[in-house]
């Protein structure tokens, strides 16, 4: 709660309470009036949206990651994927990000994706250095893509998304896996080539 670049609640309760201090205080004592004393609620106020804004936390960052995954994979991408994946990635699958790059052109070299949504996204930063996002998404295949008539024209889809923060400062993710395809457990070796 009291995080200041993660919330502006702080300082917007803080601004509020400062509001009424200061009217109480210039009710009781109206020979201290200055005309600059109710500037000081509204300066924190200020504040606490300056920082909000200003300030991308940990979190938005990941959030940011996240979403750019999501709308490359709908856009097919592959410049913009390949830009949020660290270069130390690994999954149960792909020992390494040149062999997740090497499928991202393959499968996505022909339109596929139709639509992605995410429906649900949960951070976990129990550890502060490697956080975790478990997401929930829907995935509509193009009518005319191998998916969609071989395998169903949409799915449902938990994917677990792990994050490092590199020197440079950015978040980038460093292993994803399936975890769910339609409710069903699911992993990257019981995925089928969709081009």
């Amino acid at each position: 709660m009291f995080d200041l670049v993660e919330q502006p609640w702080t300082l917007l309760t803080l601004s509020g309470l400062t509001f009424l201090v200061i009217g109480t205080l210039r009710s009781a004592f109206p020979e201290k009036r200055q005309p600059w004393q109710p500037l000081i609620p509204l300066v924190i106020a200020l504040a606490a949206f300056g920082i909000d804004a200003l300030v991308a936390t940990d979190r938005e960052q990941i959030r940011d990651v996240v979403q750019t995954l999501l709308d490359a994979t709908e856009n097919e991408d592959v410049a913009a994927l390949v830009n949020v994946i660290g270069p130390d990635y690994q999954d149960s699958f792909h020992r390494n990000r040149a062999r997740l790059v090497d499928r991202i052109r393959r499968e996505l070299s022909k339109p596929v994706v139709k639509k992605t949504s995410r429906n649900g996204l949960s951070l976990d930063f129990t550890s502060p250095t490697a956080p975790t996002a478990l997401l929930r998404m829907s995935i509509v295949f193009e009518p005319s893509s191998n998916v969609a008539e071989n395998y169903g024209p949409s799915y449902r889809a938990v994917i677990r998304i792990s994050f490092k923060k590199y020197p440079d400062g950015l978040w980038l993710t460093n292993g994803i896996e399936i975890e769910q395809i339609n409710m069903q457990p699911f992993s990257w070796d019981r995925v089928p080539s969709i081009s």
